[in-house]
């Protein structure tokens, strides 16, 4: 049986391709960096597997998905490389209003009044990098004087950077993490522990809000879902039930061309619209329950 092996995928695109480029390669896992340059885009994908990936039937998968022709990417292998030590050295200390998140490869920021968040990139996905998560813990923190210690859920939680950043937010707060990816449950735990987090912290595998525990603690006054345009319009009936009434929602991962039918979606459960963000063609959504 042969090893796995790192091969890293280069792929060039047009600015306004980017973000679409970006959510399908998301789904192959790995590393991912982006590097921009003018109007071009450079995304190089790492991904371990025995086998070279395709770049024919990627680009014939990338011009599909969005409805554009994209040439076919550069595959190679990568010879004595981590690529997770690859996607660290393009990870600088990243500013999210008062949050700072930063890589094990960096020391601790120390900035008087700014929340710190030693987040590595990796095995989960959530690392402040992608505009998604960006733009989530934009929103968070502007709910920080409506709350005092709010019951929160982080949904699809990843490296569990959301409801970490809640709990620096509100120290005193309960908060749920779910992935139904075991890995990113383990490496929400572990990035828990490395930044000291005290507080009411669990983090548990579960397909969407359907674990026993998950819907044991609904319902919640706040709900971060930074996932992607499907799930967040399938699960939307379970994820207005599990919220509060007046309690917040955070939607984001998706792209701003299916904002209109998220937002519309959510306003036909009984959820009205406080703010929206956008950034590098992706937007998130800040709801309210009525």
């Amino acid at each position: 049986m042969s090893e796995a092996v790192t091969w890293q995928i280069t792929l060039t695109v047009p600015k306004a391709l980017a973000p679409g480029a970006e959510a399908v390669l998301e789904g192959f896992g790995g590393a991912m960096v982006t590097s921009h340059e003018g109007e071009v885009r450079q995304i190089d994908l790492y991904l371990e597997r025995e086998e070279a990936p395709d770049g024919a039937a990627l680009a014939a998968l990338l011009s599909e998905s969005l409805g554009a022709a994209v040439d076919a990417p550069a595959v190679s292998r990568v010879v004595e490389r981590d690529w997770v030590a690859e996607s660290q050295r393009h990870f600088p200390v990243l500013e999210f209003g008062r949050f700072l998140v930063y890589g094990s490869h960096h020391t601790r920021p120390r900035a008087y009044g700014r929340l710190p968040l030693l987040i590595d990139a990796g095995r989960a996905f959530g690392t402040g990098q992608h505009d998604s998560t960006a733009l989530a813990l934009l929103l968070l923190e502007r709910l920080q004087p409506r709350y005092r210690q709010p019951k929160l859920l982080d949904l699809g939680c990843g490296s569990g950077i959301l409801a970490l950043a809640a709990l620096r937010l509100w120290p005193g707060a309960s908060a749920l993490a779910a992935d139904i990816d075991p890995q990113s449950v383990a490496v929400a735990r572990d990035n828990r522990r490395v930044n000291r987090i005290a507080g009411d912290f669990r983090a548990v595998t579960s397909n969407g809000l359907r674990q026993a525990d998950v819907q044991r603690a609904a319902p919640y006054d706040l709900i971060l879902a930074n996932i992607l345009t499907r799930p967040l319009l399938i699960m939307a009936p379970e994820i207005a039930k599990a919220l509060a009434p007046g309690g917040h929602l955070i939607l984001a991962g998706f792209l701003e061309g299916d904002r209109v039918r998220l937002e519309a979606r959510y306003r036909a459960l009984g959820l009205a619209l406080a703010a929206r963000q956008g950034r590098g063609g992706w937007s998130a959504l800040l709801l309210r329950k009525r």
